[in-house]
């Protein structure tokens, strides 16, 4: 399973969709927005193209190396007319990665800035480079890819990111019912699971008890 190279957190499909709400936090003369470039809680499923296998990354955001960031861009599309902003005071607060964007004054980046301000948009995504990863696999879980080094290359404005917590600080977020249903439903498997392991126990510990005693029987009728 490939797991190592360039990725974005750009959500394609079955994407997530946060309850956010406009944020009082934007500075509109200066034209500079706070975001959350990854939130703490930012696992989530990812599909792997080359074995088709469905597992769940996690990206350490102590792992982040930020030398490269300078660019706020609209959609990962890395090209001189498609960067809008400049990306400032990158940093780790409170097991989250944080930033200030401050936008450009041309048409295109007046745009996208105005549609944050408006709220119409409220989400990040990034564009890394992965180093290092921890694979963690259990019996009956999605496989665990913890990225714990990473060169963050861009930032882009989006329409729906692939972590839900990312996007303009200031914002209420709630996770989706879906993931909190998904959650539960994953309690009870792992409760079943539970039951069933005790329940092999039960039987194979009663089928020792049930050897021992024909060897008693047996033992019995030889004297």
């Amino acid at each position: 399973m490939n797991r190592v190279g360039y990725t974005t957190r750009f959500c394609t499909s079955n994407c997530p969709v946060s309850n956010k709400k406009r944020s009082k936090k934007i500075d509109e003369e200066g034209r500079k927005i706070p975001f959350t470039m990854i939130s703490a809680d930012n696992a989530g499923e990812r599909y792997d193209w080359w074995s088709g296998e469905t597992f769940v990354e996690e990206l350490d955001v102590n792992g982040a190396n930020l030398e490269r960031l300078k660019t706020f861009f609209k959609d990962h599309r890395i090209v001189v007319d498609n960067a809008i902003g400049r990306v400032e005071d990158a940093k780790v607060k409170k097991d989250e990665l944080v930033c200030s964007v401050v936008f450009g004054t041309d048409e295109d980046s007046e745009k996208i800035f105005r549609k944050y301000v408006e709220g119409t948009l409220v989400d990040v995504s990034i564009g890394y480079n992965i180093r290092d990863i921890i694979v963690t696999e259990k019996k009956g879980e999605s496989t665990h890819v913890l990225v714990t080094d990473y060169d963050i290359l861009e930032l882009s404005a989006v329409g729906v990111g692939f972590d839900v917590g990312a996007g303009v600080r200031g914002v209420a977020t709630k996770k989706p019912k879906k993931f909190k249903k998904r959650e539960k439903n994953l309690k009870k498997c792992k409760k079943t699971e539970k039951n069933l392991k005790s329940t092999e126990k039960e039987d194979e510990n009663r089928g020792d008890s049930v050897d021992i005693l024909k060897k008693q029987l047996k033992l019995k009728g030889e004297k």
